[in-house]
Protein backbone atom coordinates (compact mmCIF):
# COMPACT_ATOMS: atom_id res chain seq x y z
CA UNK A 1 0.00 0.00 0.00
CA UNK A 2 2.98 2.07 1.20
CA UNK A 3 4.45 1.34 -2.13
CA UNK A 4 1.72 2.37 -4.40
CA UNK A 5 0.80 5.81 -2.62
CA UNK A 6 4.64 6.57 -3.35
CA UNK A 7 3.99 6.00 -6.57
CA UNK A 8 0.73 7.79 -7.36
CA UNK A 9 2.87 11.07 -5.09
CA UNK A 10 5.42 10.81 -8.00
CA UNK A 11 3.43 10.34 -10.52
CA UNK A 12 1.66 13.68 -9.24
CA UNK A 13 4.60 15.61 -9.17
CA UNK A 14 5.91 14.63 -12.16
CA UNK A 15 2.78 15.55 -14.00
CA UNK A 16 2.97 19.01 -12.04
CA UNK A 17 6.19 19.50 -13.05
CA UNK A 18 5.69 18.71 -17.15
CA UNK A 19 2.65 21.11 -16.48
CA UNK A 20 4.79 23.62 -15.48
CA UNK A 21 7.46 23.23 -18.09
CA UNK A 22 4.85 23.45 -20.84
CA UNK A 23 3.33 26.55 -19.62
CA UNK A 24 7.11 28.11 -19.42
CA UNK A 25 7.64 27.57 -22.88
CA UNK A 26 4.36 28.26 -24.20
CA UNK A 27 4.34 31.93 -22.09
CA UNK A 28 8.22 32.35 -23.50
CA UNK A 29 7.31 34.04 -26.47
CA UNK A 30 4.55 36.06 -25.29
CA UNK A 31 6.98 37.46 -22.46
CA UNK A 32 9.80 38.75 -25.13
CA UNK A 33 6.87 40.55 -27.08
CA UNK A 34 6.46 43.80 -26.07
CA UNK A 35 4.65 45.34 -29.23
CA UNK A 36 7.00 47.87 -29.37
CA UNK A 37 8.10 47.75 -32.69
CA UNK A 38 4.64 47.12 -34.24
CA UNK A 39 4.32 45.36 -37.52
CA UNK A 40 8.29 46.19 -37.74
CA UNK A 41 8.90 42.94 -36.16
CA UNK A 42 9.67 41.25 -39.59
CA UNK A 43 9.08 38.08 -38.13
CA UNK A 44 10.51 35.05 -39.75
CA UNK A 45 8.70 33.24 -42.74
CA UNK A 46 7.91 29.56 -43.69
CA UNK A 47 10.01 28.40 -45.79
CA UNK A 48 7.09 27.64 -48.22
CA UNK A 49 6.19 31.28 -47.70
CA UNK A 50 9.75 32.28 -48.48
CA UNK A 51 10.06 30.73 -51.65
CA UNK A 52 7.40 32.78 -53.20
CA UNK A 53 10.55 35.49 -53.29
CA UNK A 54 13.11 33.56 -54.64
CA UNK A 55 13.30 35.62 -57.35
CA UNK A 56 13.65 38.81 -55.48
CA UNK A 57 17.40 40.29 -56.97
CA UNK A 58 20.16 39.37 -54.74
CA UNK A 59 21.51 42.59 -54.84
CA UNK A 60 20.45 46.35 -53.63
CA UNK A 61 22.50 49.85 -55.56
CA UNK A 62 21.96 53.18 -53.77
CA UNK A 63 21.21 56.35 -56.45
CA UNK A 64 22.35 58.85 -53.96
CA UNK A 65 23.87 59.29 -50.37
CA UNK A 66 21.47 61.47 -48.43
CA UNK A 67 20.74 60.41 -44.40
CA UNK A 68 17.03 59.65 -45.61
CA UNK A 69 18.06 57.14 -48.94
CA UNK A 70 20.48 55.50 -46.57
CA UNK A 71 18.11 54.72 -44.13
CA UNK A 72 15.93 53.24 -46.85
CA UNK A 73 18.86 50.87 -47.82
CA UNK A 74 19.10 49.80 -44.32
CA UNK A 75 15.91 48.88 -43.56
CA UNK A 76 15.23 47.12 -46.49
CA UNK A 77 18.40 44.82 -45.31
CA UNK A 78 16.91 44.34 -42.13
CA UNK A 79 13.72 43.21 -43.10
CA UNK A 80 14.56 41.24 -45.43
CA UNK A 81 17.23 39.58 -43.23
CA UNK A 82 15.31 38.96 -40.69
CA UNK A 83 11.49 37.76 -42.81
CA UNK A 84 13.25 35.54 -45.57
CA UNK A 85 17.07 34.77 -43.67
CA UNK A 86 18.83 36.45 -47.19
CA UNK A 87 21.85 39.02 -46.63
CA UNK A 88 21.60 41.94 -49.79
CA UNK A 89 24.89 42.78 -51.00
CA UNK A 90 25.05 46.58 -51.13
CA UNK A 91 26.82 47.40 -54.50
CA UNK A 92 27.90 51.08 -55.50
CA UNK A 93 26.65 50.32 -59.43
CA UNK A 94 24.77 47.65 -61.23
CA UNK A 95 27.03 44.42 -61.02
CA UNK A 96 26.24 41.63 -63.63
CA UNK A 97 23.65 40.47 -61.40
CA UNK A 98 19.84 41.36 -60.69
CA UNK A 99 19.62 44.29 -57.91
CA UNK A 100 16.58 46.38 -56.16
CA UNK A 101 17.09 49.78 -57.44
CA UNK A 102 16.58 53.00 -54.50
CA UNK A 103 16.71 56.36 -55.03
CA UNK A 104 14.52 60.06 -56.96
CA UNK A 105 13.56 59.60 -60.20
CA UNK A 106 16.15 62.35 -60.80
CA UNK A 107 18.97 60.18 -60.39
CA UNK A 108 16.67 56.67 -61.60
CA UNK A 109 17.01 58.89 -65.23
CA UNK A 110 20.72 59.33 -65.45
CA UNK A 111 21.24 55.32 -64.85
CA UNK A 112 17.68 54.71 -66.86
CA UNK A 113 16.94 57.33 -69.32
CA UNK A 114 14.67 54.67 -70.89
CA UNK A 115 12.60 54.54 -68.13
CA UNK A 116 9.50 56.73 -67.79
CA UNK A 117 8.16 57.49 -63.87
CA UNK A 118 4.81 58.19 -63.45
CA UNK A 119 4.88 62.39 -63.97
CA UNK A 120 1.99 63.36 -61.61
CA UNK A 121 3.68 61.08 -58.93
CA UNK A 122 3.49 63.79 -55.55
CA UNK A 123 6.24 64.27 -53.46
CA UNK A 124 5.62 61.54 -51.48
CA UNK A 125 4.43 59.12 -53.67
CA UNK A 126 6.37 56.12 -54.71
CA UNK A 127 6.68 53.81 -57.57
CA UNK A 128 7.31 50.20 -57.43
CA UNK A 129 8.61 48.55 -60.81
CA UNK A 130 10.08 45.43 -62.17
CA UNK A 131 11.95 46.71 -65.27
CA UNK A 132 15.30 45.26 -67.13
CA UNK A 133 17.85 48.35 -66.85
CA UNK A 134 20.68 47.53 -68.73
CA UNK A 135 19.70 44.06 -69.62
CA UNK A 136 19.01 43.22 -66.02
CA UNK A 137 16.25 42.29 -64.09
CA UNK A 138 15.45 44.67 -61.84
CA UNK A 139 13.06 46.03 -58.67
CA UNK A 140 12.90 49.77 -59.28
CA UNK A 141 11.71 51.72 -55.92
CA UNK A 142 11.84 54.97 -56.45
CA UNK A 143 10.24 58.44 -56.07
CA UNK A 144 10.10 62.48 -56.48
CA UNK A 145 11.81 62.91 -52.87
CA UNK A 146 13.73 60.78 -50.80
CA UNK A 147 10.94 59.75 -48.42
CA UNK A 148 8.94 58.84 -50.86
CA UNK A 149 11.60 56.00 -51.62
CA UNK A 150 11.74 55.18 -47.94
CA UNK A 151 7.83 54.74 -47.84
CA UNK A 152 8.30 52.52 -50.76
CA UNK A 153 10.74 50.04 -48.70
CA UNK A 154 7.90 49.72 -46.50
CA UNK A 155 5.91 48.90 -48.73
CA UNK A 156 7.68 46.51 -50.35
CA UNK A 157 8.37 45.01 -46.71
CA UNK A 158 4.61 45.03 -45.79
CA UNK A 159 3.87 43.02 -48.79
CA UNK A 160 6.83 40.84 -47.72
CA UNK A 161 5.15 40.23 -44.36
CA UNK A 162 1.70 39.48 -45.77
CA UNK A 163 3.19 37.51 -48.67
CA UNK A 164 1.89 39.28 -51.01
CA UNK A 165 3.14 38.94 -54.99
CA UNK A 166 5.75 41.47 -55.64
CA UNK A 167 4.12 44.25 -58.01
CA UNK A 168 5.12 44.44 -61.57
CA UNK A 169 3.99 48.25 -61.70
CA UNK A 170 2.29 50.05 -58.54
CA UNK A 171 2.24 54.10 -57.66
CA UNK A 172 0.91 55.08 -54.48
CA UNK A 173 0.07 58.72 -53.78
CA UNK A 174 -0.58 60.34 -50.38
CA UNK A 175 -3.91 61.06 -49.61
CA UNK A 176 -2.94 64.46 -47.46
CA UNK A 177 0.51 66.44 -47.69
CA UNK A 178 0.88 66.95 -44.29
CA UNK A 179 0.41 64.19 -42.35
CA UNK A 180 1.10 64.49 -38.69
CA UNK A 181 0.89 63.10 -35.04
CA UNK A 182 0.36 65.15 -31.97
CA UNK A 183 1.86 64.19 -28.64
CA UNK A 184 0.59 65.61 -25.19
CA UNK A 185 3.85 65.67 -23.70
CA UNK A 186 5.08 67.59 -20.69
CA UNK A 187 8.18 68.88 -19.72
CA UNK A 188 8.18 67.65 -16.46
CA UNK A 189 8.03 63.53 -18.03
CA UNK A 190 4.33 63.21 -17.88
CA UNK A 191 1.98 62.90 -20.18
CA UNK A 192 -1.80 64.55 -19.99
CA UNK A 193 -4.04 61.37 -20.53
CA UNK A 194 -0.96 59.78 -20.48
CA UNK A 195 -2.28 55.27 -20.98
CA UNK A 196 1.11 54.50 -22.32
CA UNK A 197 3.45 55.57 -19.71
CA UNK A 198 6.28 58.46 -19.17
CA UNK A 199 7.08 60.74 -22.02
CA UNK A 200 9.74 59.30 -24.92
CA UNK A 201 11.03 63.16 -24.97
CA UNK A 202 11.53 64.57 -21.31
CA UNK A 203 12.01 63.93 -18.91
CA UNK A 204 12.61 66.60 -15.16
CA UNK A 205 12.32 69.90 -17.59
CA UNK A 206 14.69 68.62 -19.84
CA UNK A 207 15.23 66.45 -23.33
CA UNK A 208 15.71 63.44 -22.23
CA UNK A 209 19.39 61.60 -22.71
CA UNK A 210 18.52 59.11 -24.16
CA UNK A 211 16.57 59.48 -27.42
CA UNK A 212 16.53 55.47 -28.65
CA UNK A 213 12.93 55.28 -28.01
CA UNK A 214 12.20 58.69 -30.21
CA UNK A 215 14.54 57.11 -32.86
CA UNK A 216 12.26 54.16 -32.56
CA UNK A 217 8.79 55.59 -32.53
CA UNK A 218 10.39 58.20 -35.79
CA UNK A 219 10.54 54.92 -37.55
CA UNK A 220 7.04 53.45 -36.61
CA UNK A 221 5.56 57.13 -37.78
CA UNK A 222 7.97 56.74 -41.38
CA UNK A 223 6.40 53.48 -41.60
CA UNK A 224 2.70 54.65 -42.20
CA UNK A 225 3.95 57.61 -43.76
CA UNK A 226 3.60 60.13 -40.90
CA UNK A 227 5.80 62.57 -42.07
CA UNK A 228 5.58 65.01 -38.89
CA UNK A 229 5.46 65.33 -35.19
CA UNK A 230 4.37 68.22 -32.49
CA UNK A 231 6.21 66.45 -29.76
CA UNK A 232 4.53 68.68 -26.68
CA UNK A 233 1.16 68.81 -25.10
CA UNK A 234 -1.18 71.41 -27.01
CA UNK A 235 -1.67 72.88 -23.76
CA UNK A 236 2.51 74.01 -24.41
CA UNK A 237 4.48 75.41 -21.43
CA UNK A 238 6.33 78.78 -22.45
CA UNK A 239 9.51 77.49 -21.59
CA UNK A 240 10.00 75.30 -24.58
CA UNK A 241 10.55 78.43 -26.66
CA UNK A 242 13.67 79.18 -24.64
CA UNK A 243 16.82 79.57 -26.59
CA UNK A 244 18.43 76.92 -23.98
CA UNK A 245 15.65 74.73 -24.34
CA UNK A 246 15.17 74.66 -28.51
CA UNK A 247 19.00 73.55 -28.40
CA UNK A 248 18.11 70.86 -26.36
CA UNK A 249 14.77 69.98 -28.71
CA UNK A 250 17.49 69.76 -31.82
CA UNK A 251 18.39 66.57 -30.77
CA UNK A 252 15.34 65.14 -31.09
CA UNK A 253 14.82 66.77 -34.81
CA UNK A 254 18.28 64.75 -35.30
CA UNK A 255 16.94 61.46 -34.73
CA UNK A 256 13.35 62.08 -36.54
CA UNK A 257 15.48 63.32 -39.34
CA UNK A 258 16.67 59.74 -40.38
CA UNK A 259 12.90 58.87 -40.69
CA UNK A 260 11.77 62.12 -42.83
CA UNK A 261 10.04 63.02 -39.60
CA UNK A 262 9.70 66.50 -39.53
CA UNK A 263 9.79 67.97 -35.50
CA UNK A 264 7.23 70.65 -34.79
CA UNK A 265 6.15 72.17 -31.76
CA UNK A 266 2.93 73.62 -29.73
CA UNK A 267 3.75 77.07 -28.51
CA UNK A 268 1.82 79.14 -25.93
CA UNK A 269 0.13 82.72 -28.05
CA UNK A 270 1.38 85.06 -24.73
CA UNK A 271 5.39 83.49 -25.11
CA UNK A 272 6.48 87.04 -26.10
CA UNK A 273 5.15 88.25 -22.93
CA UNK A 274 6.24 85.31 -21.00
CA UNK A 275 9.16 84.78 -22.47
CA UNK A 276 10.22 87.42 -24.29
CA UNK A 277 9.41 89.82 -21.41
CA UNK A 278 7.47 91.85 -23.93
CA UNK A 279 4.66 94.17 -22.49
CA UNK A 280 1.97 92.89 -24.43
CA UNK A 281 1.28 89.80 -26.77
CA UNK A 282 -1.34 91.48 -28.95
CA UNK A 283 -0.93 89.77 -32.23
CA UNK A 284 -1.11 93.37 -33.80
CA UNK A 285 1.82 95.03 -32.05
CA UNK A 286 4.80 95.35 -34.82
CA UNK A 287 7.04 94.01 -31.66
CA UNK A 288 4.89 91.03 -31.14
CA UNK A 289 5.18 90.17 -34.86
CA UNK A 290 9.03 90.99 -34.89
CA UNK A 291 9.55 88.82 -31.76
CA UNK A 292 8.18 85.74 -33.70
CA UNK A 293 9.94 86.63 -37.15
CA UNK A 294 13.51 86.04 -35.04
CA UNK A 295 11.88 83.27 -32.90
CA UNK A 296 11.69 81.55 -35.82
CA UNK A 297 14.25 81.97 -37.44
CA UNK A 298 16.67 81.14 -34.31
CA UNK A 299 14.61 77.61 -34.32
CA UNK A 300 15.72 77.35 -38.04
CA UNK A 301 19.24 78.03 -36.86
CA UNK A 302 19.12 75.32 -34.89
CA UNK A 303 16.33 72.81 -36.95
CA UNK A 304 16.78 73.58 -40.38
CA UNK A 305 13.88 71.36 -41.38
CA UNK A 306 11.70 72.61 -38.62
CA UNK A 307 7.87 71.55 -39.52
CA UNK A 308 5.58 74.41 -37.75
CA UNK A 309 4.06 75.18 -34.86
CA UNK A 310 0.77 74.01 -33.49
CA UNK A 311 -1.26 76.93 -31.24
CA UNK A 312 -3.76 76.58 -28.86
CA UNK A 313 -5.72 80.11 -27.99
CA UNK A 314 -8.60 81.17 -26.53
CA UNK A 315 -9.71 77.90 -25.75
CA UNK A 316 -10.13 76.15 -22.32
CA UNK A 317 -8.31 79.39 -20.55
CA UNK A 318 -5.48 79.63 -23.05
CA UNK A 319 -4.52 83.10 -23.65
CA UNK A 320 -5.17 84.08 -27.00
CA UNK A 321 -6.08 87.27 -29.15
CA UNK A 322 -9.38 87.96 -27.32
CA UNK A 323 -7.35 89.19 -24.95
CA UNK A 324 -6.79 92.20 -27.11
CA UNK A 325 -10.71 91.94 -28.64
CA UNK A 326 -8.97 90.08 -31.36
CA UNK A 327 -10.14 87.15 -33.09
CA UNK A 328 -7.87 84.82 -35.22
CA UNK A 329 -9.02 86.21 -38.77
CA UNK A 330 -9.37 89.48 -37.42
CA UNK A 331 -5.58 89.35 -36.14
CA UNK A 332 -4.39 87.64 -39.89
CA UNK A 333 -3.55 90.52 -41.90
CA UNK A 334 -0.40 91.40 -39.56
CA UNK A 335 0.30 89.02 -36.72
CA UNK A 336 -0.47 85.98 -38.81
CA UNK A 337 1.29 86.78 -42.02
CA UNK A 338 4.51 87.47 -39.67
CA UNK A 339 4.03 84.52 -37.73
CA UNK A 340 3.90 82.35 -40.54
CA UNK A 341 5.89 83.70 -43.07
CA UNK A 342 9.18 81.60 -41.47
CA UNK A 343 7.79 78.77 -41.77
CA UNK A 344 8.62 76.25 -44.60
CA UNK A 345 6.53 73.71 -44.74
Amino acid sequence: MRSTRSAKTALRFALWGFAFLCAAVFLLPAAAETGAEGWLRYSRLSPQAADEYKLLPPNTVLLGDSVVLKTAQQELLRGVALMLGRRLQVESALSPQRAIILGTFAELHLLAPELHPPEDLLADGYWLKRAKVDGRECLIIAARSDRGVLYGVFALLSKIARVETLPIDEVQQPYAPIRWVNQWDNLDGSIERGYGGPSIFFENGNVRGDLTRASEYARLLASIGINGCTINNVNAAPGILQENFIAQVSGIADVFRPWGVQLSLSVDLSSPKIVGVLDTFDPLDPRVAEWWRKKVDEIYRRIPDFGGFVVKADSEGRLGPSTYGRTPAGSQTTWWRSFLSGLRL
